[in-house]
């Protein structure tokens, strides 16, 4: 296990010390040490190897270190002892490490990580084998031991905050990418329909005498309102934050904010001018259902977009949250971690999939709302409210399974580039897949019942 090197510190002869000094260890006193059984740190140095070892079918029987050196446990620091006596027991070379703290650091993030590798390399470059500890924690190791059996101790893992933090910011950029693109999608959509629904309320102005540059002033207006007043409001607060935290960043985003709102307003508002309400759509051919689903496409559409980032965050960020997971779990450091950050995935999550049902709700509700007088021609001609059902959901099916089925490969595609292996989580995407389908087919029954018994009672 370990090379022993003889020193001879002195020579005893006849019950008198003839070359060299004699030693003898002073009792100085006893001191007891608090064990921290969860303790997140970890340090690679024998002397402080305080954490527990014991049996994997008995965790209650713990196993200590020997008095002699061949433990496969390292033995805790027994003393203190000077540097001349530790030449003269260990020879000339008595030191094994030096440990170096680096100051101006209070916690372990990407500035300090940087700031140790820094130093770790100016080290290295004067001849120095460097070993950075800070970040590392304990990971539990089952050992086949013998004599003893099957034990369960636990080792140092070098590089655990390093894992985390990686992992954290991957998963943090693909949840802030999606979480933004959800969004643009929603609020463009809000803007597109409420584009939609000023439209005859505008064109009854024109027949009243209105002119266009009325129009225009009265529509700027009602934007000013729309987005003017509460982005000044939150302006004020996220002014009286940064002055508040230092973090003056912020109104910087605010800007960039604002310039994607007002570009999201034009791109509506040309959208919109682009589809006139009596134009020719090109028909296509083959069955009933894809070809309403083809015709009312614009419509549709933010739906559509909306379901396939759901499907591929549903897809993707469960299969990468379970391999981030299983890297990340491996010590004591990263079970705490990401037991701490999983509120942060569920408040996303949550906010994800309510802007998505929100997008598809009001789509199926204008999208029906859209077809009344088909709806009410079709039961004058005897069609009952289980025929309608079937009949406009497998309209819904046909661009539901297109979404979810694309969106789908694209997950698959995006992790087997990012780790290399789908095969074996194929059965994980055909599931969430298939949830995601029914959900929003669930939804669409729901809603078309909501809005063919509204406009019954109408």
């Amino acid at each position: 296990y370990r090379k022993m090197d003889n020193v001879q510190s002195y020579v005893f002869d006849d019950g008198e010390i003839t070359d060299g000094f004699g030693f003898s260890f002073k009792h100085a006193g006893y001191f007891d040490v608090e064990l921290e059984e969860d303790v997140l740190a970890a340090a690679p140095l024998g002397i402080y190897g305080l954490q527990k070892t014991h049996l994997k079918d008995d965790p209650e029987k713990s196993i200590h270190p020997t008095s002699i050196p061949g433990s496969f446990l390292s033995t805790p620091a027994h003393g203190l002892i000077s540097l001349e006596w530790a030449e003269e027991l260990k020879g000339e070379a008595p030191i094994d490490a030096i440990r170096v703290r680096v100051a101006g650091i209070d916690g372990y993030d990407e500035q300090a990580s940087a700031k140790i590798k820094a130093l770790a390399a100016e080290f290295e470059a004067d001849g120095f084998t460097v070993d950075i500890v800070a970040g590392a924690s304990h990971q539990s190791l089952t050992m086949d031991v013998e004599g003893l059996g099957t034990v369960v101790q636990p080792w140092t893992t070098l590089g655990a905050a390093d894992t985390i933090l990686h992992s954290w910011n991957l998963v943090r950029i693909v949840l802030v990418i999606l979480f933004t693109l959800v969004c643009l999608i929603y609020t463009l959509s809000r803007l597109i329909y409420l584009q939609k629904a000023r439209q005859p309320e505008e064109e009854q102005l024109r027949q009243f005498g209105w002119g266009e540059r009325e129009i225009v002033q009265l529509r700027r207006q009602e934007w000013r309102r729309l987005i003017g007043y509460p982005f000044a409001i939150s302006l004020l607060v996220l002014l009286a934050y940064a002055s508040y935290t230092g973090i003056w960043e912020l109104l910087a985003y605010s800007g960039m904010l604002l310039v994607v709102l007002l570009v999201l307003v034009f791109v509506s508002i040309f959208v919109t001018e682009k589809q006139a309400p009596h134009r020719t759509i090109p028909a296509v051919k083959g069955p009933l259902p894809f070809q309403n689903a083809w015709y009312y496409r614009n419509i549709v559409l933010a739906a559509i977009l909306q379901l396939a980032i759901t499907t591929f965050i549903s897809v993707f960020l469960t299969l990468f949250l379970q391999q981030e997971q299983a890297r990340t779990t491996l010590t004591n450091l990263g079970i705490y971690v990401h037991g701490e950050m999983e509120w942060y995935y569920v408040i996303l999550l949550a906010l994800l999939y309510t802007l998505t049902a929100l997008t598809v709700v009001e789509t199926l509700a204008e999208l029906w709302k859209k077809r009344e007088k088909e709806i009410s021609l079709l039961k004058q001609i005897g069609w009952g409210t289980s025929k309608l059902s079937l009949f406009y959901l497998k309209e819904v099916a046909v661009w539901n399974g297109i979404s979810v089925v694309g969106a789908a490969l694209v997950a698959i595609g995006s992790f087997a580039y990012l780790t290399g292996d789908v095969l074996g989580q194929l059965p994980i995407v055909f599931a969430l897949s298939a949830a995601v389908y029914l959900a929003f087919l669930l939804a669409a029954w729901l809603v078309f019942r909501i809005v063919e018994r509204a406009l019954r009672m109408a």
